[in-house]
C-alpha cells in the first residue's frame, strides 16, 4: 500500500523574514492617520446635518407663529362689530376702514404683555417671532380691506346687497429669518356688514 504524500505546513523557521515581520506588526502610522480622517469627516457630515435641521425647526417654528398671526387677525375680521357707538354716533373701527392702510387697526399683545401696534395710522404692525433667547424675527403684518360687489369683485364702494354690503380682508406677513429669504403668508377673508 502506498502512503500519499502528506501537505504539511512549513515550520515557523522556513517562513520568508519579511512576511514575518508583517504578521508581528500592528497597523502603521498611515492606516491610522486615514481612518482617523474617515472618521473626522463623519461626525462633521453629522455636524452639518444637525445645523441643517435645527434652521429648518426653526423655519417651521416661524412660519407657525406667523401664520398664528394671521390667524388671529382674520379671526377679528370675522367676528368683530364694524362700529363702535361714540356719543351715541356708530363710528367705523379702524380695521374695516377701506381707506386706511398698512397696520391700522392692527395690535397684538404678547404672552408678556407688551402692546404692539395700535397708534394713529401706523405704516406696519412689527411683530415678534420666535424665542428672544433664540432666534427672534421681527416680522411685518400689513392689512388691506376692500368692498366687493356681489360677484366678489372688488368693487370702488359698498355695494348693498341683499346680506348688506362685502368686504375683503386681506392680512400679510413678512419676515426674514437669518440666513434665509424674505418669507411672506397672506390670508384672505370676506364677511358681510348689515
Amino acid at each position: 500500500m502506498s502512503r500519499s504524500p502528506s501537505f504539511t505546513s512549513r515550520p515557523p523557521a522556513t517562513i520568508p523574514s519579511r512576511f514575518r515581520r508583517r504578521v508581528q506588526r500592528g497597523f502603521t502610522l498611515v492606516e491610522t492617520m486615514i481612518a482617523t480622517m474617515v472618521f473626522t469627516m463623519g461626525i462633521l457630515g453629522v455636524y452639518a446635518m444637525m445645523i441643517k435641521s435645527y434652521q429648518l425647526v426653526t423655519l417651521a417654528r416661524h412660519r407657525d407663529n406667523a401664520r398664528a398671526f394671521l390667524v388671529s387677525f382674520s379671526d377679528q375680521f370675522l367676528r368683530l362689530q364694524t362700529t363702535d357707538m361714540i356719543s351715541g354716533s356708530p363710528v367705523l373701527r379702524p380695521l374695516f376702514d377701506t381707506g386706511g392702510s398698512g397696520g391700522d387697526g392692527l395690535t397684538w399683545t404678547d404672552p408678556a404683555g407688551n402692546v404692539y401696534g395700535g397708534g394713529v395710522h401706523p405704516a406696519n404692525l412689527q411683530v415678534p417671532l420666535g424665542d428672544a433667547q433664540s432666534s427672534r424675527v421681527m416680522a411685518t403684518v400689513t392689512r388691506q380691506v376692500t368692498y366687493l360687489d356681489t360677484t366678489g369683485t372688488p368693487a370702488g364702494g359698498n355695494v348693498v346687497t341683499a346680506a348688506g354690503w362685502i368686504l375683503q380682508g386681506t392680512f400679510t406677513i413678512t419676515y426674514q429669518p437669518q440666513g434665509q429669504p424674505i418669507q411672506s403668508q397672506s390670508i384672505i377673508v370676506a364677511r358681510t356688514v348689515p
